[in-house]
């Protein structure tokens, strides 16, 4: 469904009689193709540049499962071309925890090739202000990057708006950003991927990432600006013009749980 000049698509459960969206702190839940009505007129279109389905394949736990699979195949030529699945409206969530296997696609090397070439797994985005659009929107992102000497690594980052530059190219600015070039970033294997945080303005502020239990970042500080209140991409295929020009891009995910506090920011939940 082309809305507001992007594509969605609805996310439908299996379980009868279960309306499980309703459980969640935010309404609603779709995925969000950023391919504008210029470049795809139509869905049979809109597979150029995207592709999302259910694959059975092997699991985290070497059984079969049936893994939700998102690719970008090419770029549209407005904008940035994402697959992102997000919960819209978040509401009541200054406190949570997320986490989920992921897969990420064998050959991410071949085309995140140059270095600072950068990939988005997971983000958070406040809402905006009404009485200055933008100008008071905050985020943070779950990050890959390409380093000249060390491959992929991984980039923990909270932007913010400049005030009065939303209407330009320009607009976001590092608030901070914290690197782990330690922890392997898997390719081609399941991982498991998990983000614990505290949404506030000031020194209460805090964001934890794991991979496969390790830590990757600890972030105590600023989370948000104003408010709260915002959209949760939970797992998302977005990745800069230069490295979606060499190939597409895709991963499988598996097993998401999202919990309404924050378990422990110390360590998983067991």
């Amino acid at each position: 469904m082309l809305r507001f000049g992007q594509w969605r698509q609805a996310l439908l459960g299996a379980d009868r009689g279960y309306d499980w969206a309703t459980a969640l702190a935010g309404r609603p839940t779709d995925f969000q193709y950023l391919v504008s009505g210029q470049d795809a007129a139509d869905a049979a279109a809109l597979r150029r540049f995207v592709e999302t389905r259910i694959d059975e394949v092997e699991g985290p736990d070497g059984k079969r499962t049936r893994a939700l699979y998102q690719a970008l195949r090419g770029r549209g030529t407005i904008g940035a071309t994402q697959n992102d699945f997000i919960i819209f409206d978040m509401q009541n969530a200054q406190r949570g925890y997320l986490r989920y296997w992921v897969k990420l696609q064998p050959d991410l090397l071949d085309v995140m090739r140059d270095e600072f070439d950068w990939r988005v797994l997971l983000e958070w985005k406040e809402r905006p202000s009404f009485e200055t659009p933008l100008d008071f929107q905050y985020r943070w992102l779950v990050m890959l990057s390409r380093s000249k000497t060390d491959g992929l690594v991984w980039k923990v980052e909270g932007d913010r708006v400049v005030p009065g530059q939303a209407a330009t190219g320009s607009s976001w600015t590092d608030d901070w950003t914290i690197w782990s070039r330690d922890v392997p970033v898997p390719l081609g294997r399941w991982f498991l991927l998990e983000a614990a945080w505290n949404l506030d303005s000031g020194e209460a502020g805090r964001l934890t990432v794991r991979v496969d239990g390790t830590l990757v970042a600890d972030h105590h500080g600023r989370t948000q600006l104003k408010s709260a209140e915002g959209k949760l991409y939970l797992f998302e295929v977005y990745l800069g013009e230069g490295p979606l020009r060499r190939g597409a891009a895709y991963q499988w995910v598996d097993d998401i749980e999202l919990w309404s506090d924050t378990p422990s920011l110390a360590g998983p939940r067991r």
